[in-house]
């Protein structure tokens, strides 16, 4: 998070942007959050403070408009809640820049666990997923709302090597080299729309067997094998034993959620491998702004340098053919 925008958070901005929503911020709860400022309020309501160097209010009211139009034809998602005067999204002006305030029904329950995290959960995120898919393909803008970004127009992607970790030239090259394998994939209605591109475990919670699904923020149009690829991603990166009976196992519910709602060809689910080194490299080479590096531990830093040398080697996430799902 951009400390020179946490220093803009002042009191005063703060109270500026709950007021729009006649909130007052005695009983705003800070909480964890990589990339906006996020407050719980009673824990009904999450406003969201959005620096103008992350996404510009212009960008924040396009997602906004997304995940209305979802939330409006049946996805369990964390609604945008209007001002005072009706509108979804506020400037507010700190220094040279500003926040795009803006707030959401808190989802309910908690966040996902290996308790909690059945094969009945998992085929129901599959399900949310192919809903909003299936959704997206038919999806317009509403008038005077700007269309949202191709994943590659985000900074990260446009300017890789201003965030990667100086000096690793041999992981930007891996990176780029992916972004090229990627642009050549074919776009259609049927492969490519809007797509959160980000359904990992800090982003749903889970009450009973139901979940709701939230941080449409990175939210940009790229393929929905992609997207429907981060949740077994991030379920594997821990993993270090069985991991292609685990994530098997994982994927075989989530799929059989996902064709509830949608169906991808036997191409598109072969094309996992290509979104998997796109995201783990994207990750490796950003982990510098995440990971206290010089405070890592030994066995970490073991683990970490091999992983890298896998990567580079061209050695797949997961040896699996995805094709056998369809």
């Amino acid at each position: 998070m951009d400390k020179n925008a946490r220093d803009l958070l002042d009191s005063a901005v703060l109270q500026k942007g709950l007021a729009q929503f006649g909130l007052d911020p005695g009983s705003a709860r800070p909480c964890e959050a990589c990339e906006n400022f996020v407050y719980d309020y009673n824990d009904e309501t999450i406003v969201r403070f959005t620096h103008s160097g992350h996404r510009t209010l212009e960008q924040v009211l396009s997602e906004l408009d997304f995940v209305s139009y979802l939330s409006c034809n049946g996805v369990p998602c964390s609604r945008p809640v209007c001002g005072t005067d009706g509108r979804l999204g506020y400037r507010i002006d700190a220094g040279n820049s500003y926040f795009a305030v803006s707030a959401f029904e808190k989802a309910k329950g908690v966040p996902p666990s290996r308790e909690n995290t059945t094969k009945e959960i998992i085929s129901r995120l599959g399900q949310v997923i192919g809903m909003t898919h299936r959704l997206a393909k038919s999806y317009v803008p509403s008038s005077g709302i700007e269309k949202r970004p191709h994943l590659f127009e985000d900074e990260y992607y446009l300017n890789p090597e201003k965030y990667f970790l100086e000096g690793d030239t041999e992981m930007l090259q891996a990176f780029r080299k992916n972004m090229d394998r990627c642009r050549l994939i074919e776009a259609s209605t049927d492969n490519f729309g809007l797509v959160h591109t980000d359904f990992h475990q800090g982003n749903f919670f889970v009450e009973g067997g139901e979940i709701t699904v939230f941080d449409f923020d990175d939210s940009a149009y790229f393929y929905f094998a992609d997207d429907l690829a981060m949740p077994l991603f991030y379920h594997m990166s821990g993993v270090s034993e069985n991991r292609v009976q685990v994530a098997t196992e994982f994927f075989a519910s989530l799929i059989e959620g996902y064709k509830k709602e949608n169906i991808l060809s036997t191409d598109q689910l072969g094309l996992m491998g290509d979104f998997f080194a796109l995201r783990e490299t994207l990750l490796f080479g950003l982990i510098g702004r995440f990971v206290d590096l010089q405070n890592m531990s030994p066995d970490k830093k073991v683990k970490l340098m091999e992983r890298r040398s896998a990567i580079l080697s061209g050695r797949p996430f997961l040896d699996i053919d995805f094709r056998q799902f369809a």
